[in-house]
């Protein structure tokens, strides 16, 4: 077994939303600014960088991450709705929302309740893709909780925008029936360098030590399908982005394959006063080059934030 292990000392805590309990982790000073790191589908809370973790501490960040439901160590949510992703993605691609186990409002309380574990009344945001849609939807859902967005690789899950770019759609998913933890974890390795960053590019043996972790802490494989199901079952989120007023920065990778650069755009348009930054050569994963500058953008969105805040008082 392959231990999971950080540099920093994270202090843990259970969220509850109904019967969901979900995992989550803080670090920096207790009375550091507020900021929740919203993961991505299907991906686990320790694949937040503990470099970009402890750079946002050092910036005088309260910083607290998540396992969201199906990943990691929060719960399975099985409703018993059967997931038949190809009908599915069809029907969503065309307006129909299917059923599903839970939608991305679902998620949104999720975060919700972490907030309320962790005794945040309000917080900075920051969402990596999926966990981007979730950011937005709270910011809308409970205006007075958010502080500001940073949206990472992120998008409003339209149902042509939202679509990965063919050569990514068509060669990644579940693993096989009955595959092993070898086979699920090379699985993994071979789809994240479908997405990697042209530009920084990592090896293979780091990304498969990365995935043997993540595969200890969490063997399932079922929340892949239940959560692509919810993003088809929650539809596309265009007409509540007008109502976002908190500052919000948009970073996105020019060659970011499964969100396509437009949906970046598409975002930052549609969010009054969003900041936009593309980065070349990045595509849909962690380039740690680049983790100063996420760090960065974090920050001076929360300065904009407060600053905003003095010039009302």
């Amino acid at each position: 077994m392959v231990a999971y292990t950080s540099s920093l000392p994270w202090r843990a805590g259970v969220a509850n939303n109904g019967d969901v309990a979900l995992h989550y982790e803080e670090v920096g000073d207790k009375n550091g600014e507020p900021l929740v790191l919203i993961m991505g589908l299907s991906i686990q809370s320790i694949f937040w960088p503990d470099e970009l973790c402890q750079d946002l501490v050092d910036r005088g960040f309260r910083v607290v991450r998540f396992d969201n439901r199906d990943i990691g160590l929060s719960s399975s949510v099985d409703r018993g709705v059967p997931v038949r992703i190809t009908r599915d993605f069809l029907l969503s691609r065309v307006g129909v929302a299917p059923r599903a186990n839970y939608t991305l409002h679902d998620m949104v309380a999720d975060t919700a309740a972490v907030m309320d574990a962790a005794g945040m009344a309000h917080a900075h945001l920051c969402g990596i893709s999926m966990g981007g849609i979730i950011a937005q939807m709270l910011a809308v859902s409970a205006p007075t909780r958010v502080r500001s967005l940073t949206l990472i690789m992120s998008h409003t899950n339209h149902p042509v925008w939202g679509t990965p770019h063919p050569s990514v759609l068509l060669r990644m998913g579940p693993p096989p029936p009955g595959a092993s933890p070898e086979q699920i974890i090379e699985r993994n390795v071979q789809s994240f360098q479908l997405l990697a960053s042209p530009k920084y590019r990592r090896t293979d043996d780091e990304l498969r030590h990365a995935f043997t972790v993540a595969h200890h802490r969490d063997p399932r494989t079922a929340g892949l399908d239940r959560q692509t199901h919810a993003l088809f079952a929650t539809g596309c989120i265009d007409p509540i982005l007008a109502r976002i007023t908190q500052p919000t920065s948009v970073l996105h990778g020019l060659a970011d394959k499964l969100v396509l650069p437009i949906n970046g755009r598409r975002v930052a348009a549609r969010i009054p006063g969003a900041r936009l930054t593309m980065f070349d050569g990045m595509g849909h994963d962690f380039p740690p080059a680049l983790l100063p500058e996420w760090a960065r953008h974090v920050d001076e969105t929360a300065a904009r934030a407060s600053s905003a805040a003095n010039r009302s008082i």
